[in-house]
């Protein structure tokens, strides 16, 4: 692999500003060999010591559409859930103490909302079990 040293995102890929835009240094990379990614098309990784979202070596990247790229990321269990996932306002324990809170009747989802930090929906959401699924 060729390690990017510079700016990364929260999941660990290269960044770096092009024409006023931050985009992801791997994608640069492949342009400057490959030229233009065509439109759809999705710069995947195939590094042989394991995914290395930071890598710009072109020999370990690939195209795909979308859809083959959430299945790569499925299948090499890059899937970030919970409190491992970048955007993640909460934790597991967290969830649970909601999802006791509201189940005890000693909190409404607004009071919930507004102490996590979170929006009602989200409390919603999470009582519901539509999401973080993976927390008892």
């Amino acid at each position: 692999c060729w390690e990017w040293t510079g700016c990364k995102s929260a999941s660990r890929y290269g960044q770096i500003r092009v024409d006023e835009k931050m985009v992801r240094a791997h994608r640069v990379a492949w342009e400057m060999v490959n030229g233009p990614i065509p439109d759809g098309m999705c710069v995947l990784h195939n590094c042989p010591a394991g995914d290395n979202p930071s890598c710009i070596n072109p020999a370990h990247l690939f195209l795909g559409t979308q859809d083959e790229n959430i299945s790569d990321r499925m299948k090499k269990g890059r899937q970030a859930k919970g409190s491992t996932h970048a955007d993640a306002k909460l934790t597991e324990t967290q969830v649970s103490e909601i999802r006791r809170r509201q189940a005890s009747g000693n909190a409404t989802g607004a009071a919930l909302a507004n102490e996590y930090g979170v929006s009602k929906p989200t409390i919603f959401n999470i009582v519901a079990r539509r999401i973080w699924k993976h927390v008892p």
